[in-house]
């Protein structure tokens, strides 16, 4: 393995030649290689959903860490990239909502999300989106001077023009 001073920092000895496979492997163990990519399979979730939901699954590039060995986490990203870390999870590989998703207060969130082998970190920023869901009306207000009518509820239907005695206006 290389060292900055020059100095040969390992020797390893085998009885007999190696295959290219071994030597790449024995070079990967010697001089680690980080990571380099994040990956989510869904950065879109819908207001509706329930916290603890599933988001997406995390996924990262490093050719000498299988995905098992690979730690997932927020991570501060020192601007506005983590602003919203606070309200997802993460559980092994799974972006998890941790809060209430709600559209029509805000449409994405943006988080910061680091992978670790164990030696070298990567950091990536990425936006999850909500869906907006048309949410069934639960309150509905009428005002009493436009609907009654000398104590009598008017009904009122835009088809048929005697349905309602007034104006209009």
């Amino acid at each position: 393995c290389p060292d900055p001073s020059g100095k040969i920092s390992s020797i390893m000895i085998y009885d007999r030649a190696l295959t290219g496979q071994e030597i790449f492997q024995n070079y990967d163990a010697l001089n680690d290689v980080p990571p380099t990519n994040i990956s989510l399979t869904s950065n879109t979730i819908s207001e509706t959903v329930s916290i603890g939901s599933m988001v997406g699954t995390l996924s990262a590039t490093d050719s000498d860490t299988s995905i098992s060995s690979l730690t997932f986490s927020f991570a501060s990203s020192g601007d506005t990239q983590d602003d919203d870390n606070g309200s997802f999870t993460i559980s092994g590989t799974s972006l998890l909502a941790s809060s209430t998703l709600d559209y029509e207060t805000k449409k994405s969130y943006n988080i910061y999300v680091k992978v670790s082998d164990g030696t070298n970190d990567f950091a990536k920023a990425f936006t999850v989106s909500v869906t907006n869901i048309l949410e069934p009306i639960t309150d509905l207000g009428f005002e009493v001077a436009s609907i009654v009518t000398d104590g009598l509820v008017l009904h009122l239907d835009a088809s048929n023009s005697d349905s309602y005695s007034g104006s209009g206006n």
